[in-house]
């Protein structure tokens, strides 16, 4: 089973959460713990933090929220997870960054493949 994990709110209606369960079977799951605040969101954006700076909080803001003990809890809601958010490339994209503190606070391995 697959699931999809939106990590910043991008499906704000209901249509990618029905069409996911219909059509292929894929639970839909927002994890509001995984998602970056506004503020650090348009720090960035706006050139008022580097993306270096993002990472940083970022990661704070994940411990400061408990997923590392989360992940390391029940590391099979991960297992075929696809996380989404709105940016295109990982390069910087929190995305990734999620991804890569889910895998090192993981009980089990964790592949991070970029779709």
């Amino acid at each position: 089973m697959r699931t999809l994990l939106d990590t910043n709110g991008f499906a704000k209606d209901q249509d990618l959460k029905y069409f996911l369960q219909t059509i292929n079977g894929i639970p839909y799951v927002y994890q509001q713990e995984l998602t970056p605040t506004k503020e650090i969101m348009t720090g960035f954006r706006d050139k008022k933090i580097t993306w270096l700076e993002f990472e940083e909080i970022y990661n704070g803001l994940l411990e400061t929220r408990g997923v590392a003990d989360m992940v390391k809890k029940d590391s099979g809601q991960f297992e075929n997870a696809c996380l989404l958010c709105s940016e295109a490339e990982p390069t910087h994209c929190h995305r990734r960054l999620a991804a890569e503190f889910i895998k090192a606070n993981a009980s089990v391995a964790v592949e991070i493949v970029h779709l």
